[in-house]
């Protein structure tokens, strides 16, 4: 991820930075250090590149968060999640770097769970004529499986390039309304609810977190073609007691702790997310789907569950 937002956003200085750090007779040469408190230092360029990109990863981080928090107000307002696409138009003044629109896609299409076409505006310098053009993302967890495919054969767009459920889109802003339309009635029964391939079904209240933590130390083995696994973890009972929503900023952490040992992480909570499963009296029982990690604290070992997806099965009442 640092290698990929370095090539995306970083400066032609860094990205050179980063290409002779990987050349055998550049990258241990010694060169100005340019970390904090370090100045008439020295340290390798591979010293430097490396910190290098891990603040132009921040950067990059930063910036799509900041573009991610106007696009969520612009759905909400303009009513968006209504079709079947969730696509949105960006104008100028809300535009996106080119460079992020996918990043950016990838969130939205995670968060609603559909296929996203996020577009900035394009007016055209001798025509004047206007297009929308940026990323398409389809939903790959649903069996809507091939985004481009479709868009192609609606005959409404300019180019739909790229793999089957990550490229870039063009649509010319006389079709858009069309293509919209089209999408809503050719989809209008379709169901697209996630559906997860897992590797292991545990039950709430009867698996080792030592399981957990033994996935979670193989993560230099997954990669493309070789999946990180996906732990189901069913009939889970939440309380009050074993919930907590931590971080009082706008993107809270949802947190449920349970009996063994094992915290479930939930990123990007809400308030809202938190009372439907915080139950005065009673409990509430999910499944989740997840991904194993390890949390490592004053040297004690924990075994963690980060959500990638919950659902709510059942709640009971307790009466005293």
């Amino acid at each position: 991820p640092q290698v990929n937002a370095t090539i995306r956003v970083g400066t032609q200085e860094e990205k050179l930075m980063l290409f002779e750090s990987m050349l055998d007779y550049r990258g241990y040469e010694q060169i100005p250090s340019t970390k904090r408190g370090c100045k008439g230092q020295t340290e390798t360029r591979v010293e430097q590149a490396c910190r290098n990109c891990l603040n132009i990863k921040n950067r990059q981080t930063k910036a799509r968060d900041t573009s991610l928090s106007v696009i969520e107000h612009i759905i909400e307002e303009n009513n968006l999640l209504s079709h079947k696409f969730l696509v949105v138009k960006l104008e100028p003044n809300y535009a996106t770097d080119k460079n992020l629109t996918g990043l950016i896609a990838n969130q939205l299409m995670a968060k609603y769970q559909r296929p996203v076409l996020l577009l900035n505006k394009v007016t055209d310098f001798d025509t004047q004529e206007i297009s929308w053009e940026g990323s398409g993302r389809g939903y790959d967890k649903s069996k809507f499986d091939n985004l481009r495919e479709y868009l192609k054969s609606t005959d409404l767009i300019m180019y739909a390039e790229g793999h089957a459920n990550a490229l870039g889109v063009g649509v010319k802003d006389v079709n858009f309304s069309k293509l919209i339309d089209k999408a809503d009635s050719d989809l209008r029964d379709y169901d697209f609810t996630p559906c997860y391939k897992v590797d292991i079904i545990y039950q709430g209240s009867d698996f080792n977190g030592k399981d957990i933590v033994d996935l979670a130390e193989l993560k230099a083995v997954w990669g493309q073609g070789v999946e990180e696994p996906l732990v189901a973890i069913e009939n889970i009972k939440v309380t009050k007691a074993n919930v907590q929503l931590m971080s009082a900023d706008k993107n809270p952490t949802l947190k449920i702790t349970l009996p063994n040992g094992t915290s479930l992480i939930k990123f990007r909570s809400s308030s809202e997310e938190y009372e439907k499963l915080c139950s005065e009296l009673g409990c509430v029982t999910i499944n989740v789907v997840g991904k194993c990690e390890r949390n490592v604290w004053n040297g004690s070992i924990t075994p963690q569950i980060i959500i990638e997806d919950y659902e709510i099965v059942g709640s009971t009442q307790y009466y005293f």
